[in-house]
């Protein structure tokens, strides 16, 4: 009848029944020994562990208590040769029950094996793994490695000692270590390595967690180091190559890998390879580049770094920005669009594959050419790239300085009207606060009874159907038998609108018609878009949805209605291509303490130029009479 064993069974039979010396016997025995492990709380008190017949653990041979003689262990000898079954029956307090049911054959007389059961606590605890680097020697067999409780590492205070490379691993892990801080080091050295001195602090401060430590063995025999360089034919980061050192000219059998520009350098080394001979060859190219095929031999001689330069080809699908002082911007596929970037200390105009300094309104005046003539007509952002290559930023900069700017007064007897939205309400604050014109009627500046102004800040198609065309009217009437000039600038309000879009050619078309019956003579223009940026714009909360692409077809409208003959264009975009921008600064939207380029409305120098290039355009600029404008830095 098979014997069910219970703790007070067991205990009892322990107590009443100790076991009594076997008698001598010619057949052929064994012994199981079980060790109890658990460096949490040493020793482990009370364990009962049962030795059985059948693995369902219920036909039992005899008990094993561990920890009863402050011990770890207990062994059951005299065992006849066979399979046994081995299960923790009572676990100590404070740890949970090891389920783990162990097999052991005893196959040979005066055989011992012996079962290593560990305990999982019921506290809080984490663990300590220890990983030994060396691709000298792979696996790295037989380092020793103690965790101490205390900094000088001595015996009396360690509390579990680690093999790596036992079990063909390169690393070893604790078992159930209290929280708190502990110190790690090698103990016992592979031969031929020098061994690790480092003291490594880890601190267990989480229930659960696992302390990685990385412990790199230099060895004694023979070695040197490969030390691989990236050195790009552009200015591209080199961020993710990936070179692996083999032993064979076929890079088959690998030594190691080496991985370029992960922490932001052009290079990365081998740790201690055996002297002789290896190959080097990228098998992962970098972003933006070509593989580089090329097998690179070396020679490795002992205490020697050797270095393979690896020069590698640009991508033929790439295209690279550069600054305008030839560093890094960024780089981008054939195919995508020019990219945007947000006005600071200059504006980006666009780009171009000739490298020029920064443009400013003085550069362009002494050299006598404008921008298109000195870097050759350039693209501009959204415009998609179709070659790769290098293109330097197209940038424009103005003066900090308040200086003072001449513009043309408009010929006797002219009368010039600009009409638009708060890009004309910035022309009039630029010629008012220059103290060209008067705020008020009346008043004795040069501009006065020159220029008029049918303006409104954020408005469009809408405003001129309903207000803006009767306030021209009536300034148009009230300087009868002038040579009178109507300047249109409206649109960017409308770009992101279809809706609105659509209604330009009609409304303009009655628009024409209605200011020729007042004065037959006057002379209609149509000024487009001039460029935006859309960094600068989302960097100010991207006004009124306006973006490059919706500015193109605002433009592409424009060009409809000055096709029909009853209005001219005056190509401002192309004029601020050739002769550079720059946009006003207004406080942000998110935080008005912060002032930002806004990149829809002009800065005063260039509303001051679009105000020169109208008169200019529309054929009304007087030979010898000015104004100046005093400008205040933007």
């Amino acid at each position: 009848m098979e014997k069910k064993i219970t703790l007070p069974t067991l205990a009892e039979e322990l107590v009443s029944s100790p076991m009594e010396a076997a008698a001598a016997s010619s057949d052929p025995k064994g012994s199981i020994k079980v060790m109890k492990t658990s460096y949490f709380k040493p020793p482990v008190t009370g364990a009962g562990y049962g030795v059985y017949h059948d693995k369902a653990c219920t036909d039992t041979e005899e008990a094993l208590w561990i920890g009863r003689v402050d011990a770890n262990s207990d062994v059951l000898a005299d065992l006849a040769l066979g399979t046994y079954y081995v299960k923790e029956f009572s676990a100590p307090a404070g740890y949970k029950l090891d389920e783990t049911v162990y097999e052991v054959n005893l196959t040979s007389n005066g055989q011992m094996a012996v079962v290593n059961s560990i305990e999982p606590t019921t506290e809080p605890h984490g663990n300590i793994k220890v990983e030994k680097l060396s691709y000298f020697n792979d696996p790295v067999i037989g380092t020793g490695v103690g965790i101490y409780t205390k900094k000088d590492c001595r015996e009396e205070h360690a509390v579990d000692a680690l093999w790596i490379g036992l079990n063909d691993a390169n690393s070893d892990i604790s078992v159930d270590l209290p929280l708190g801080i502990y110190y790690v080091k090698e103990f016992y050295t592979l031969e031929g390595n020098a061994p690790d001195e480092e003291v490594y602090t880890v601190n267990l401060a989480e229930n659960g967690v696992t302390a990685t430590v990385t412990s790199i063995g230099p060895t004694k025999k023979p070695h040197g180091n490969i030390k691989v360089v990236k050195t790009p034919n552009s200015s591209v980061p080199v961020t993710g190559a990936g070179y692996g050192i083999y032993a064979d000219a076929g890079c088959k059998e690998s030594m190691d890998a080496l991985w370029i520009g992960l922490k932001d350098a052009n290079s990365d080394i081998s740790v201690d390879l055996p002297a002789g001979t290896y190959y080097v060859k990228e098998f992962s190219k970098p972003d933006g580049y070509d593989l580089d095929k090329t097998v690179h031999k070396v020679t490795v001689k002992n205490g020697q770094t050797a270095t393979v330069t690896s020069n590698e080809a640009l991508n033929a699908s790439t295209a690279v920005f550069l600054k305008p002082d030839g560093t890094y911007y960024t780089h981008l596929k054939v195919n995508d669009e020019f990219p945007s970037v947000a006005c600071e200390e200059y504006n980006v105009l666009g780009w171009s594959k000739t490298k020029h300094a920064v443009f400013t309104p003085d550069t362009i005046k002494s050299s006598g050419k404008n921008i298109v003539q000195a870097v050759g007509d350039y693209f501009m952002e959204s415009d998609k790239i179709t070659s790769s290559g290098v293109y330097y930023m197209v940038a424009f900069k103005e003066r900090t300085d308040s200086y003072p700017v001449e513009v043309s007064v408009p010929k006797d007897n002219t009368v010039v009207y600009f009409v638009g939205d708060s890009r004309m309400s910035h022309l009039y604050d630029t010629l008012v606060n220059g103290g060209a014109l008067s705020m008020n009627e009346g008043g004795s500046k040069k501009l006065d009874g020159k220029v008029e102004f049918v303006e409104e800040m954020g408005e469009g198609i809408t405003w001129f159907q309903n207000t803006g065309l009767s306030k021209l009217e009536s300034k148009l009437k009230s300087h009868k038998g002038k040579n009178n000039i109507i300047i249109f600038n409206l649109g960017v309000n409308d770009a992101a609108s279809t809706q609105n879009r659509a209604k330009y050619s009609s409304v303009f078309q009655s628009a024409a018609t209605k200011l020729k019956n007042i004065d037959s003579s006057c002379k209609l223009y149509f000024a487009n878009v001039y460029p935006v940026s859309n960094a600068t714009l989302y960097a100010h909360d991207n006004q009124a949805g306006v973006t490059v692409a919706n500015i193109k077809v605002m433009n592409d409208v424009i060009n409809g209605i000055c096709s029909n003959g009853s209005y001219t264009k005056i190509d401002l975009y192309d004029h601020l291509k050739r002769n550079g921008w720059f946009y006003d600064i207004n406080p942000s939207k998110m935080n008005p303490d912060v002032l930002l380029y806004d990149g829809i409305h002009p800065s005063p120098t260039t509303a001051a130029s679009i105000y020169q290039f109208y008169i200019e355009k529309t054929g009304c600029k007087s030979s010898d009479n000015t104004a100046t404008l005093r400008l205040p830095s933007n």
